[in-house]
């Protein structure tokens, strides 16, 4: 459910608030669920501290150990995909595109190498939402139809009809 909608609606609510509005609305209901989940918890009528020992006794349940080595395995699958992209961080220097109709765009990106390529790479240009690039990129696909774009050194053209 989680990667079905909550990635999209993350990502949708990133756009129009920033990266921190989703964390934020993630906040909120988890102070209620503490306080719920504290308020259901039964009071421990113990007030001993357990010993180290029995800490350690607990590692003679066979079950802990099957669960341990699930755990290894399924993080050691999860590592293992995320080291096989090759995300790299940039500075923090925008790339500037100009255009004829709405003038210069200073945009941030992120690049990653493509699986099964080493010389192609997927790069995403962006503009910080309510920024005047960030308006001009709206008003360029709005007219999408009018102003076809291509990327070449640098600088964004009209593309040419085939006509």
């Amino acid at each position: 459910m989680a990667t079905v909608a909550g990635v999209p609606l993350g990502a949708w609510l990133g756009q129009l608030s920033g990266w921190r509005g989703p964390f934020w609305v993630l906040a909120a209901p988890s102070v209620g669920a503490a306080a719920v989940i504290g308020r259901y918890i039964p009071a421990d009528e113990r007030r001993e501290a357990p010993s180290a020992r029995a800490g350690f006794a607990v590692l003679r349940d066979v079950r802990i150990w099957l669960i341990l080595r699930a755990m290894t395995l399924l993080m050691g699958g999860v590592a293992d995909l995320w080291n096989r992209f090759d995300v790299k961080p940039h500075a923090p220097d925008p790339k500037t595109f100009h255009h004829p109709d709405v003038g210069d765009l200073h945009l941030g990106y992120e690049s990653m190498s493509l699986e099964q390529s080493q010389k192609q790479r997927f790069v995403v240009f962006f503009a910080e939402p309510g920024s005047s690039d960030h308006d001009k990129l709206i008003l360029l696909d709005a007219e999408h139809d009018e102003l076809g774009l291509d990327v070449e050194e640098g600088r964004l053209s009209r593309r040419r009809s085939a006509d």
